[in-house]
């Protein structure tokens, strides 16, 4: 069995669980998950290969945007004093 997780270049990868018995396999199912949009990695240990993945991070703006989690002590006081 191999990690469950490697870092490619500072980027976490996750394994798929499968221990393939050639390079060939692993690169025909890492071309699957390109296909589904994963960044995938071929690593080669005592002659089995294994395939790890990753989802790209995709930019989006969303409400939280330079917020902390459960900091709600803004949205809480806004208009407090317009009594």
């Amino acid at each position: 069995m191999t990690e469950r997780a490697r870092l490619f270049e500072g980027r976490k990868f996750l394994w798929d669980g499968v221990d393939y018995e050639c390079e060939e396999e692993a690169r025909s199912a890492a071309e699957a998950y390109v296909g589904e949009g994963f960044d995938v990695e071929v690593w080669l240990e005592r002659g089995i290969a294994f395939v790890y993945t990753r989802r790209p991070v995709k930019e989006a703006g969303t409400p939280l945007a330079g917020r902390r989690i459960g900091d709600d002590r803004h949205s809480e006081n806004e208009g407090a004093g317009a009594a």
